[in-house]
């Protein structure tokens, strides 16, 4: 029970750390693009971020979530991740342009009141112009980085541990002659 529950552990580790890589991708992006549009960073800014933020990690938890499925089917990591990469582009393909032609009139400023929404536009376009690009490429490589890490450690660990039968004689109480 106890390795079942430190494999779970593991095994979301493993895609939490992947998928931190997008919101740092995200977060760069919304900068580059407040500069690029020439906008200071403001409340509004920060609202974008945090809904930035969730565009992102979705994206990065479809990716995941199919090659982890994949790998519990019993396929190689590599099978896993070229099989999930097609699955799941047409999803990501189809909310991120939408979001980004959705948010390019008020992060140029046309129309009324875009003034106000103009660097929560910029931030999110920005964002999600970048984690998009850097999803399909970055996530992959590093879950395939951290698996491969995930099974040296523990072919080292299994290598170094004791055989069951041996800690299980050291355990037992010794039979009087």
């Amino acid at each position: 029970m106890l390795a079942r529950l430190a494999d779970a552990l593991a095994t979301e580790l493993r895609a939490t750390l992947g998928l931190r890589d997008v919101t740092n991708s995200a977060v760069g992006g919304a900068i580059a693009a407040l500069w690029a549009f020439g906008y200071s960073f403001s409340i509004f800014a920060l609202i974008g971020l945090i809904l930035l933020v969730g565009l992102a990690i979705k994206n990065g938890i479809l990716l995941v979530d199919r090659t982890t499925r994949n790998r519990a089917l019993g396929m190689p990591v590599r099978e896993a991740l070229l099989e999930a990469g097609p699955a799941r582009l047409r999803p990501i393909l189809m909310t991120s342009p939408t979001i980004a032609v959705a948010l390019a009139p008020s992060a140029l400023r046309l129309g009324e009141g875009a003034d106000l929404r103009a660097s929560l536009a910029a931030a999110v376009l920005g964002g999600v112009i970048s984690s998009t690009a850097l999803t399909l490429f970055v996530v992959p490589v590093v879950y395939a980085l951290l698996e491969g890490l995930a099974l040296r450690i523990g072919y080292v660990a299994r290598l170094r541990a004791p055989s069951p039968r041996r800690a299980f004689r050291r355990l037992a109480p010794r039979r009087a002659a």
